[in-house]
């Protein structure tokens, strides 16, 4: 089983500043995680505190592994159609994965009692990295 090396951290460059701009402008309160992955590393560049104590490391960690690694949407493809967003709901929360770049993925968590119109706002993510 492959690890993912994780920490948090504020965002680096203007392109994720704006990123998480947007994030916390459209979700608000119902805002979880801001998550970034390069292929290697995931980055946590906004955290709700009752997230990450309601988590042990192992069990943040498996939970990322799933979402990122063993769920992956490079491996979905219909006839020409490329997937560079989706969205998992869960009981309470729902995680919007938004693919950019070469295999580099924007992880969105958040409460269901927000709504959000899609693929609208994923495509205002995409946009801010051209």
């Amino acid at each position: 089983m492959r690890s993912i090396e994780w920490f948090i951290e504020e965002p680096s460059d203007t392109t994720m500043r704006s990123v998480v701009e947007l994030v916390r402008g459209e979700f608000g309160d119902c805002l979880r995680l801001v998550v970034a992955y390069d292929g290697e590393t995931l980055r946590i560049l906004h955290t709700d505190d009752e997230v990450l104590a309601s988590y042990s490391d192992e069990e943040f960690e498996r939970g990322v592994r799933n979402l990122v690694l063993e769920h992956s949407i490079e491996t979905l493809e219909l006839s020409d159609q490329e997937c560079w967003s989706e969205i998992m709901h869960f009981r309470d929360i729902s995680v919007l994965k938004v693919r950019y770049g070469d295999g580099e993925q924007i992880l969105i968590s958040f409460d269901n009692d927000h709504n959000v119109r899609l693929p609208a706002f994923s495509e205002d993510v995409v946009s801010l990295f051209r």
